[in-house]
């Protein structure tokens, strides 16, 4: 079963506000509805979240550059797949089926608007 997902989001601020537009999270999209292929919206949840830190708290989860997390940071991102997972829009992805236990009991905020 293909799936694409949309790319984590590097650490790039302009004042309080995380940047939102990622070009591969883009193409990625395209590529997915021209071949029929379900695609997972990762990026909006990881963006989400991180934003809701601000730019501070959210540097200690990049702490060598702005691409790469740190541990800490790659279970958030686990988190905001599984998000993702769970809130994919217009319904549940096919993926979900195979969630594991840990991963269906960990507590989602509501999923946002498509």
């Amino acid at each position: 079963m293909p799936i694409i997902s949309g790319m984590v989001n590097r650490n790039y601020w302009n004042s309080n506000t995380l940047r939102t537009d990622w070009p591969f999270a883009t193409y990625a999209q395209q590529v997915g509805k021209a071949a029929g292929i379900e695609y997972l919206d990762h990026t909006k949840y990881s963006v989400a979240l991180f934003q809701s830190f601000g730019p501070t708290k959210a540097k200690t989860y990049f702490p060598n550059d702005n691409t790469h997390t740190n541990w800490d940071g790659a279970k958030l991102n686990t988190q905001t797949f599984v998000r993702s997972v769970k809130c994919k829009c217009g319904g549940t992805s096919k993926l979900a089926q195979y969630l594991n236990a840990a991963a269906n009991a960990l507590q989602t905020p509501a999923c946002q608007a498509c």
